[in-house]
């Protein structure tokens, strides 16, 4: 139970461990992108700052496109070394 509790609270982004917390660790938050899940949960901590974070935040609601990831998102993701992304652009 100690292992549930720090590793899954915070996942809905509320001190302490909710059934939210567990859904969004074993089901995924479904109403974000892939990219945004993964950020926002488990491989938020291979980014260096929330700065980071919400420059790729940003890049997914702005629409995503190609030009924008190359100036901004992409350096972050290839820089952390963890976060392996396979992007498609329209």
């Amino acid at each position: 139970m100690i292992h549930l509790v720090f590793s899954h609270q915070y996942q809905d982004k509320t001190p302490g461990l909710s059934v939210e917390d567990i859904r969004i660790a074993y089901y995924g938050a479904h109403q974000q992108t892939r990219l945004g899940a993964a950020i926002n949960g488990s491989m938020g901590k291979f980014l260096k700052s929330d700065i980071q974070k919400n420059i790729i935040s940003e890049w997914i609601e702005d629409s995503s496109k190609q030009d924008a990831y190359s100036a901004s998102g992409a350096p972050i993701i290839n820089a952390s070394g963890k976060l392996n992304v396979c992007t498609h652009f329209s």
